[in-house]
């Protein structure tokens, strides 16, 4: 959708991988170490003390070192290793650093490689390390996706079992389309925006196109959903916009879900950005309870900063989520209804570009 955004910045966590690679040389390092000086701990008596062997050779204990001598030999060892391994992970990864940047990778895409752990996006004072939630994951490999580029289609390859089904969404920009060569062109669902709420002047406005998009793709065959693109602040609000949706929508079939559209708006400062996540996600909270109600399924629409920062994906795990991210590498663990993987796409019937999908679930 028009107003996502995806950044980089610059490096300023590189340093915390380097503790990674060090561990794990250290690791070896120090397990060699600490095998053979226990040995000789498991040999020693108390200083002093005189060992027989084979009844008549006595070997002096001096030979031998104390249990508080051998623990001051690890600590050494230890510490030695660390400094060789820190040292050798250290050079091991600026250089792959340095490979890395001139083959063309952002600095964002290495940190997400490093900390596997954190879901990570970039923002205005820098990267943020979001938790991982304990919600239900999908089941892609990196590999599975690859793009096409002479088609101009992500494809997918991993478990057939999964139904793929390409997918638009569209509005006012993508302006007067040809449903029936869209149709021809493969595309199986289309998500068309309703309406906006001005991020600044806040008043609702229904998509110029909203009408004729809906009612060609209807009559071209295409299973159709809607989007809100939202900036509701309070409860009130939410309700407002639920209703502005449901007012357009109620006299046509619509097969998808109603999605609600959360995003940063880019080089501005958008109303919902003043609030709290736990106010924002009361807020979607609000809204798809309104469209439920009228028997409807529903959707939310993100990229990794709003899944992560904007709102509780702990609060709304009942809710499928669209997501946004222009790579052909999934990224994120969650499992999600549909993935939105480019803003440039090409389709028959459409003079510009439109936004691409890939959805992953079908809805009775």
């Amino acid at each position: 959708m028009e107003n996502t955004v995806y950044n980089d910045g610059k490096n300023k966590k590189a340093a915390g991988g380097i503790k990674i690679y060090a561990a794990i040389i250290t690791l070896c390092f120090v397990s060699a170490a600490t095998l053979l000086v226990y040995m000789l701990i498991d040999k020693a008596k108390k200083e002093g003390e005189a060992v027989a062997v084979d009844g008549d050779t006595v070997i002096n204990t001096a030979d031998y070192i104390s249990a508080a001598q051998a623990a001051e030999l690890v600590e050494n060892e230890h510490e030695l290793a660390y400094a060789k391994g820190y040292d050798k992970s250290r050079a091991e990864l600026l250089d792959m650093i340095k490979d890395r940047m001139s083959g063309g990778d952002t600095t964002l895409s290495m940190l997400r490689e490093l900390f596997p752990q954190y879901l990570i996006h970039n923002d205005t004072n820098g990267f943020v390390f979001g938790e991982i939630l304990d919600l239900p994951k999908n089941s892609f490999k990196k590999g599975d996706f690859w793009m096409d580029t002479e088609a101009g289609e992500l494809k997918y390859t991993g478990d057939k079992d999964i139904a793929i089904h390409k997918t638009i969404d569209v509005s006012k920009f993508q302006g007067k389309i040809d449903w029936d060569k869209v149709k021809a062109d493969g595309v199986e669902y289309v998500f068309i925006r309703v309406g906006i709420r001005g991020y600044g002047s806040g008043a609702l406005v229904e998509d110029e196109y909203f009408k004729e998009n809906i009612e060609g793709a209807k009559k071209a065959g295409i299973k159709t959903g809607v989007y809100m693109f939202s900036e509701a602040i309070n409860e009130e609000e939410a309700r407002e916009e639920a209703k502005f949706v449901l007012e357009r929508i109620k006299d046509y079939d619509i097969e998808l879900p109603v999605v609600l559209d959360i995003e940063d708006i880019a080089g501005e400062e958008g109303r919902n950005e003043a609030l709290s996540k736990e106010e924002l996600t009361r807020v979607c909270r609000v809204f798809f309870d309104e469209v439920k109600k009228e028997g409807y399924n529903t959707m939310l629409y993100g990229n990794i900063k709003c899944l992560v920062t904007m709102v509780d994906l702990k609060e709304l795990k009942d809710i499928d989520i669209w997501y946004a991210f222009y790579n052909d590498d999934i990224y994120i663990p969650y499992e999600v209804a549909g993935w939105q993987y480019a803003s440039d796409g090409k389709v028959d019937g459409i003079s510009g570009n439109c936004d691409l999908n890939i959805f992953f679930k079908e809805w009775d």
